[in-house]
């Protein structure tokens, strides 16, 4: 398709070269002893990294920690750190690290801290830059209260879902507690244990039904990464929900950042590099039956959609948080939207055609670097993308 507009034996040593070559073995053999990193070796990993820090317990908000609360800072390289500071009166005031992960790293506040930035240190003195957000210390008795929570119903729909998408993860839960009224934290929690999401909910009634749903942003507002979640229902406090036995209890989901976009049976046709007439192609062609749906991989606005000789109909998406722009070329009709709409990932856009220059049905699709689509970015390689989504969708 033309887009539219790759046996001898070894001589005997002497004496002192067999020494001298036995010397300069052991010393090399110390030096690359040294330089491995793991299992006793001597390099420091690198140096650890805040993208976010949120009070994970003991909390009145999001970022205002109560003393002796729990605070989760996530990053990267944070699997060695061993200490959390935070601003003191005259110097930084420094909480032991009570857990830690590659991406994650918690401590309580301790005695002293006031609010501003904090940072991480790990065993090898590798210091992080102070965290972009800050921390607001509140008192305790600022905190929400709460009963003896159980959870009496709590289920997650849809169990797959997509960031952008027609559907976000929604929790539909019931409480029952001692307390007529409840302060309670619901948290988006990955599969590693780092805090997706937090919304604190006052005054929630026992015995009525709740719902929360997430948009498939982080806190600091970027979207989180493909894998599994759940969502876990404490008090404000930190105490988790127990369940009863009778409560349907399905709080986990997946969240994906791209769907498939056919939506039926097909193979990987021609792809990047393939030899077209004066050029060669820019795309991934998968063949289709005709007529196969066609959804949005991701969405986002619609950046042009019409029809062009070589590419038959076709609609490009700008993709929503992406900076990239997504095209679909060869739809067997006009896409069903317009240029400036809004679509969402995994929502019908038209179906598997074989209009303008095509031989046999099929999508050609294409990837385009920022600023977009003919417009100063350049064609990426969209088949390592698409076989990625084509194993979870």
């Amino acid at each position: 398709m033309a887009s539219s507009p790759g046996v001898r034996r070894k001589p005997v040593a002497t004496a002192i070269t067999a020494i001298m070559v036995m010397a300069f073995s052991a010393l090399a053999g110390v030096a690359s002893a040294a330089s491995v990193s793991g299992g006793g070796g001597a390099v420091a990993p690198k140096v650890p990294s805040i993208r976010d820090v949120i009070c994970a317990t003991g909390c009145v908000g999001l970022r205002q920690p109560t003393v002796g609360g729990l605070v989760q800072v996530s990053g990267q390289n944070l699997g060695r750190v061993t200490e959390m500071t935070f601003p003191g009166r005259k110097d930084r005031v420094i909480a032991e690290i009570t857990d830690a992960s590659a991406t994650t790293a918690e401590a309580r506040v301790p005695a002293g801290a006031m609010d501003g930035s904090v940072r991480v240190k790990d065993s090898f003195g590798n210091v992080s830059s102070l965290s972009s957000s800050e921390l607001d210390i509140r008192a305790k008795s600022e905190l929400g209260t709460s009963g003896d929570l159980e959870i009496a119903e709590a289920e997650t729909t849809p169990r797959t879902a997509y960031f952008f998408g027609l559907r976000y993860p929604r929790l539909t839960y019931v409480i029952r507690s001692n307390q007529r009224a409840n302060d309670l934290r619901i948290d988006v929690v990955g599969a590693s244990g780092q805090i997706a999401r937090s919304y604190f909910r006052n005054d929630v009634p026992a015995n009525a039904t709740q719902v929360v749903s997430w948009d498939g942003k982080t806190t600091s507002g970027k979207p989180a990464t493909n894998g599994s979640y759940s969502f876990r229902i404490r008090s404000q406090s930190g105490v988790t929900a127990s369940r009863s036995s009778g409560a349907a209890a399905a709080t986990g989901f997946k969240l994906y950042g791209y769907i498939f976009p056919v939506r039926g049976r097909h193979q990987y046709w021609d792809g990047i590099g393939a030899p077209r007439s004066g050029h060669t192609h820019q795309g991934q062609d998968v063949g289709a039956s005709c007529g196969t749906t066609l959804v949005a991989a991701r969405g986002g606005r619609v950046q042009y959609a019409g029809y062009q000789g070589a590419a038959g109909n076709y609609i490009v998406i700008d993709g929503k948080d992406t900076g990239e722009d997504y095209a679909y070329m060869h739809l067997r009709a006009p896409a069903l939207f317009h240029e400036g709409q809004t679509v969402r990932t995994g929502e019908q856009i038209g179906r598997v055609g074989e209009t303008g220059d095509a031989v046999g049905c099929h999508l050609h699709f294409e990837i385009w670097s920022a600023p977009g689509w003919y417009e100063g970015g350049h064609f990426l390689d969209p088949a390592p993308p698409l076989k990625k989504w084509d194993r979870y969708s």
